[in-house]
C-alpha cells in the first residue's frame, strides 16, 4: 500500500487538474453564450462564482460582478482557491513530491502547464485570446489523462489518481446543473433560445456531441439532466463516476466504509431520480442537493481511509 502522504497528493492533484479543466470549460463556454445569444438577453457573471461557490468571497471585495472582475477571479485571484491559476499550481506541486511513482511524461506536462498559466493570465482575462487560453488547459489536462491511461502501470498509485478524477467530475457536474439547470427549469423549454443555453451546459462538461448521438431528440431540458446525472456510459454522467468510484475502491483494501459511502450516493441517485427529472426546478434542487452531498461523504470517506487514516483511528 502506498504511504498515505503519497496517496494524498495523487488524490489531490486528480482533482485540482480536473477542476482547473472544467473551470476552464465553463468559462469558455460562458463567454461564447455571450457572444451567440442576443445583445437584449441577459445573462451575467454571477453563475461563475456559484458554481464554484465563491460568491460570497468575490463580494466582499468587489461591488459588482462584472465580466472583468469575475473572469479575473476564477482564472487568476490569488486569494481565490478555485482559481485555474490555483488548482494548476496546487496539482504541479502535490505531483512534484511523488515524481518516484508516476510517469515522468506527466509532471513534464503539468509542469509545462503551470508555466503557460503563469505566464499567460492575461490572455485569459482578455476575451479576443480568452478561448486560446482555455483550450491550452483543457488540452493539457486532457494530454495528462492520456499519460495516465497509456503508460501507468494500474496499482494503488493509478488508482488514488482515477478515484480523485472521478469524484471532481461528479461534483462538477451536479454543480453545474445546480446552477445552470435549474435556472433553465425554471424559464422551461419553450424560451426562445433554451436551446442554446442546454447546449452550452453540455458542452459544459463535454458532452454535446455524446448526448446526440446519444438523445436523438432536440436538445431540452429534461433529457439533458437525465444524461449528465444517469447515462451509464458517459465518463462525466455522475451514474457513471460512482459507479468507477465504487469499482476501483473495490481494488484497494480498508476499503469497507469508502464502499458504503459510493453505495449511499448511488441509493440516493436511484431514490431522488423522479426529482432529479421533473423539470420542476425546487424538486431538481432539492435532488441535487441530496446528490452534491452525498458524493461529499464519499470524498470524506476516502480520505479518512487513504489520506489521513491515522486521524480516523
Amino acid at each position: 500500500m502506498l504511504l498515505s502522504r503519497v496517496g494524498g497528493s495523487l488524490y489531490w492533484a486528480a482533482r485540482y487538474l480536473e477542476r482547473a479543466a472544467t473551470t476552464s470549460r465553463i468559462v469558455r463556454e460562458h463567454t461564447n453564450l455571450l457572444i451567440d445569444l442576443p445583445v437584449n438577453e441577459p445573462l451575467t457573471w454571477e453563475p461563475l462564482l456559484s458554481i464554484s461557490s465563491t460568491l460570497d468571497e468575490y463580494a466582499k471585495l468587489h461591488t459588482a460582478a462584472d465580466e472583468d472582475g469575475v473572469i479575473s477571479w476564477v482564472l487568476s485571484e490569488q486569494t481565490n482557491p478555485n482559481a485555474v491559476l490555483n488548482t494548476v499550481a496546487n496539482a504541479r506541486e502535490n505531483l512534484r513530491s511523488v515524481r518516484e511513482v508516476i510517469p515522468s511524461a506527466l509532471w513534464t506536462t503539468v509542469n509545462d502547464l503551470f508555466l503557460f498559466v503563469t505566464a499567460h493570465t492575461d490572455q485569459g482575462e482578455d476575451r479576443t485570446s480568452r478561448t486560446r487560453f482555455l483550450d491550452r488547459v483543457i488540452k493539457d489536462v486532457q494530454l495528462c489523462w492520456g499519460i495516465v491511461e497509456d503508460s501507468m502501470r494500474r496499482d494503488e498509485a493509478n488508482a488514488l489518481l482515477a478515484l480523485g478524477r472521478n469524484i471532481e467530475r461528479a461534483d462538477m457536474t451536479t454543480r453545474v446543473l445546480d446552477v445552470r439547470a435549474v435556472g433553465l427549469t425554471t424559464l422551461g423549454d419553450l424560451h426562445q433560445h433554451a436551446d442554446l443555453q442546454w447546449a452550452a451546459v453540455l458542452r459544459s462538461v463535454s458532452a454535446l456531441h455524446m448526448y446526440q448521438r446519444t438523445v436523438s431528440n432536440a436538445v431540452t431540458g429534461p433529457d439533458v439532466v437525465q444524461f449528465l446525472l444517469g447515462d451509464e456510459s458517459f465518463p462525466r454522467s455522475v451514474r457513471h463516476c460512482l459507479h468507477q468510484l465504487e469499482r476501483i475502491t473495490a481494488t484497494l483494501p480498508r476499503s469497507a466504509q469508502p464502499l458504503q459511502a459510493c453505495a449511499h450516493a448511488r441509493a440516493v441517485l436511484s431514490s431522488r431520480w423522479t426529482h432529479l427529472t421533473a423539470a420542476e426546478p425546487v424538486a431538481l434542487r432539492s435532488g441535487l442537493d441530496a446528490l452534491q452531498m452525498s458524493i461529499g461523504q464519499v470524498s470524506q470517506s476516502l480520505v479518512r481511509t487513504y489520506v489521513y487514516p491515522d486521524a480516523a483511528s
